[in-house]
């Protein structure tokens, strides 16, 4: 019997949610090389020496940033006539005319405060190719841009046909207090499609999160997710939290396919959740449907069985494999309490995991740790194995897979039987 509980807790921001302060938190590190400049920054000198120092600057995953033609008073109006973004392949992003109005002085109260962000235009290439990060040291800034107005143009290697928006937005993000950002795309090529999303949580609020993305005849917006350009559009997902509790619910689809589904509900007592995606709907999943199949389903149950403990049950089902994982977790910090029982089954390994040396396998181990260092720990077996000239029945033995100090570690041995 689950034992009473008053706890109230409030909800927390996500990191997915505080990432969305990454493009403020990109814009301050080319300011902050700005703001750390000479005193005589404010001079053509000043200027191009600046220009010097920010190019091909690492800005994290996203790549380097190089900026030129760079104008106007630093420390309040500073003007970009041309910024990159690149990966290891070239330009990914670039934007025209960069427009900025700030307070420098905020930077000294780790604060970024920008009154308005225009651009005559920003055109995404293609997709980028994400490069490793390491996670900033120290605090976080507060940061609010009260005005962002942008055209926004995206190339057919990005989403697949082209696309031309108006871009217009605002943010305000202190990462351990709240969230209230609104942001909104129009299609400049079709009158009524685009995209509009708001997300708050005010001084320990409820969380709101309403995404809404429509196409009449489908469009750039699709195809950023690697949908068929010429097919409807609908993307619509809504989340609420408060008081430990919530709800949410997102559907995509394009034509009559539907690309994702999903639900959750969730409180103190417990949670419920299940969804289910399309993987050849998307060109972006493709490789995992021929490996996995057509559909993915998910689900996750859990009940309160004491104080902050919670008993949970997972699955993960495909054509080609089967994943279930079972125990007690506890919540605040997140953390395994005996550890989580894990199953997996692989029905046909030659598809699913490009070993043709092999039919079927199984593994079956416990799950130990938190979040950042962890533990996989179990005995795995594959049948029908064909290695060079040995054919065996059954071949199995330990693995381990451990995470710590930024290092994932494996380790196994093999044993085989019959043949």
């Amino acid at each position: 019997m689950a034992e009473p509980t008053d706890v109230q807790t409030s909800p927390r921001l996500s990191p997915m949610l505080k990432g969305l302060g990454w493009a403020g938190a990109l814009l301050a590190m080319a300011l902050l090389t700005v703001v750390g400049g000479l005193g005589g920054a404010n001079t053509d000198f000043g200027r191009r020496l600046i220009e010097g120092q920010v190019q091909r600057l690492a800005v994290g995953p996203v790549g380097y940033l190089s900026i030129g033609g760079l104008e106007g008073n630093l420390f309040t109006t500073p003007t970009v006539r041309n910024l990159t973004l690149s990966d290891r392949d070239g330009v990914w992003l670039e934007a025209k005319n960069v427009h900025l109005s700030w307070q420098a002085s905020a930077l000294l109260l780790r604060r970024i405060e920008i009154a308005s962000v225009r651009a005559d235009r920003v055109v995404i290439v293609r997709r980028p190719k994400l490069l490793p990060s390491k996670r900033a040291g120290g605090g976080s800034l507060s940061i609010e841009i009260k005005t962002v107005d942008l055209i926004l143009e995206t190339r057919p290697a990005f989403s697949i046909v082209d696309g031309r928006f108006r871009a217009a937005g605002k943010l305000r993000l202190n990462p351990k207090k709240s969230i209230d950002t609104v942001f909104k795309l129009d299609s400049l090529n079709r009158l009524g499609d685009g995209l509009s999303a708001q997300i708050s949580s005010v001084d320990a609020g409820p969380l709101r999160v309403a995404i809404r993305g429509f196409e009449a005849n489908g469009g750039a917006l699709a195809g950023s997710l690697g949908l068929a350009g010429d097919q409807p559009f609908v993307l619509k997902a809504d989340a609420l939290a408060q008081d430990g509790g919530g709800k949410g619910t997102l559907i995509c689809t394009s034509g009559d396919r539907v690309l994702a589904h999903g639900q959750a509900d969730w409180s103190l007592q417990g949670l419920s959740a299940k969804a289910s995606m399309d993987l050849q709907a998307s060109n972006l999943t493709h490789a995992l449907a021929r490996h996995l199949g057509p559909l993915a389903q998910l689900t996750l149950k859990g009940a309160l069985i004491k104080s902050t403990t919670y008993r949970i049950a997972a699955g993960l089902s495909t054509d080609t494999l089967a994943v279930d994982v079972t125990g007690d977790v506890k919540r605040d910090p997140m953390e395994i309490e005996k550890g989580l029982l894990v199953s997996a089954r692989a029905t046909d390994l030659a598809r699913g995991f490009d070993t043709p040396w092999a039919k079927t396998g199984r593994f079956d181990g416990q799950l130990k740790g938190k979040a950042t260092a962890w533990s996989l720990d179990g005995q795995f077996s594959l049948d029908g194995v064909k290695l060079a000239s040995y054919d065996l029945n059954q071949a199995r033995g330990p693995l381990i897979i451990e995470q710590a100090a930024k290092a994932l570690v494996v380790t196994s041995s093999l044993m085989g039987s019959g043949g």
